[in-house]
C-alpha cells in the first residue's frame, strides 16, 4: 500500500486558505475537510452563542477533523485539511496523526499582509461569514513534516509551484 498524505492548509483568518485548499484537493483529486464547513453545520444544529461557545465548539470540531482524517489515512487515502491550525497544540496533534498513521505530512502555510489579512476579514464578515465565528489573529507556531509558505496578498495564487513541491 503506498504512503498516504497528508496537505495541511493553515494560516490566519481571511488568509485564502479554504480556496486554496479547494483547488489543491480538486488538482489532485483528494479529499478535503475543511473547519468552518463542520463548524457552520453545527452552528445550523445547536445555534450560535458568545465567542467562548464558538472557541468550544472549535476545538471539538478539530478533535472530529483528527479523528475522521486517522481514519481516512489509516485506509491508505490521502487527503487535505484545512483550518487556522494555530492552537500552541497543534504541532503535537499532527506529529502524533502522523506517527499514528505513517503519513507524509505537508503544512502549506498561507499568510498576507496586515492589511490585506483586515480588508478581506471585514469584508467576508459583512459578506457572507456565519455569525458563529469569533475569529482572532494569534502566533503561527512551528509545524512538524514539510512547511511550505505561500503569500496570499495577491489572489488568486497559482497552484503549480505549490504541487510541483508537494509531489518532491
Amino acid at each position: 500500500m503506498r504512503r498516504p498524505h497528508l496537505i495541511v492548509v493553515a494560516g490566519p483568518p481571511a488568509a485564502g486558505k479554504t480556496t486554496l485548499a479547494q483547488q489543491i484537493a480538486a488538482a489532485l483529486g483528494l479529499a478535503l475537510i475543511c473547519k468552518d464547513t463542520l463548524k457552520e453545520a453545527l452552528y445550523e444544529q445547536l445555534g450560535s452563542r458568545d465567542r467562548a461557545w464558538s472557541q468550544r465548539l472549535g476545538e471539538a470540531v478539530i478533535q472530529g477533523m483528527y479523528a475522521l482524517t486517522a481514519d481516512i489515512l489509516r485506509a491508505g487515502a490521502s487527503l487535505v485539511l484545512e483550518s487556522t491550525f494555530i492552537h500552541p497544540d497543534t504541532p503535537g496533534e499532527l506529529q502524533a496523526l502522523v506517527a499514528d498513521t505513517d503519513a507524509r505530512l505537508w503544512v502549506i502555510y498561507c499568510y498576507a499582509t496586515p492589511e490585506v489579512l483586515s480588508a478581506r476579514y471585514n469584508a467576508r464578515a459583512r459578506a457572507n461569514r456565519h455569525p458563529g465565528h469569533a475569529d482572532r489573529a494569534t502566533m503561527t507556531p512551528q509545524y512538524p513534516g514539510r512547511t511550505i509558505e505561500v503569500d496570499t496578498t495577491q489572489l488568486p495564487v497559482s497552484i503549480g509551484a505549490i504541487l510541483d513541491r508537494l509531489s518532491g
